[in-house]
């Protein structure tokens, strides 16, 4: 998960901090995804990230969750359940992950958020493939891109 990584918070790669959360808003994380975070390896990734202010709520969670004694089945049903809540319910209660539902004048999918989405993506050389299901403005595919953008400007 983490062999090619630092050893602490400010020295991980911003791109694999922008990769590792856009995985967390694409999809929940699966009994199996979680029992990584159980594991040595897992441990000492969370350990790391833990000291940043901006995630270490979600660290703290995700350590509780994948504790030694924690049940990793009923712990990816209730990410699950939390995940479908914030993100798949319409109304007050939803946030929904697309820049347009936020952006638009009326709150709707697939707007002019979304077209400029496609648009950068092209410009990086780099597109959605035609099956994928979400908006290009998911916030997922906009932290995947700037991790892209970010590799690229620390390569050179």
């Amino acid at each position: 998960m983490n062999e090619h990584l630092p050893g602490d918070v400010d020295t991980i790669p911003a791109a694999f901090v922008y990769r590792w959360m856009a995985g967390l808003y694409l999809a929940p994380p699966d009994a199996a995804a979680l029992a990584i975070y159980r594991a040595p390896e897992g441990r000492d990734l969370m350990e790391r990230l833990a000291p940043a202010p901006a995630i270490a709520p979600l660290v703290s969670e995700l350590a509780a969750l994948t504790g030694p004694d924690s049940d990793l089945d009923a712990a990816a049903g209730r990410l699950a359940a939390a995940h479908a809540a914030a993100f798949l319910v319409g109304g007050r209660r939803g946030a929904p992950p697309y820049a347009s539902v936020w952006l638009s004048e009326r709150g709707l999918m697939y707007q002019e958020p979304a077209r400029a989405m496609t648009r950068l993506l092209a410009a990086a050389g780099l597109a959605l493939p035609e099956n994928v299901p979400e908006p290009p403005d998911h916030i997922g595919f906009q932290l995947n891109l700037l991790a892209e953008l970010d590799e690229r400007h620390r390569a050179g």
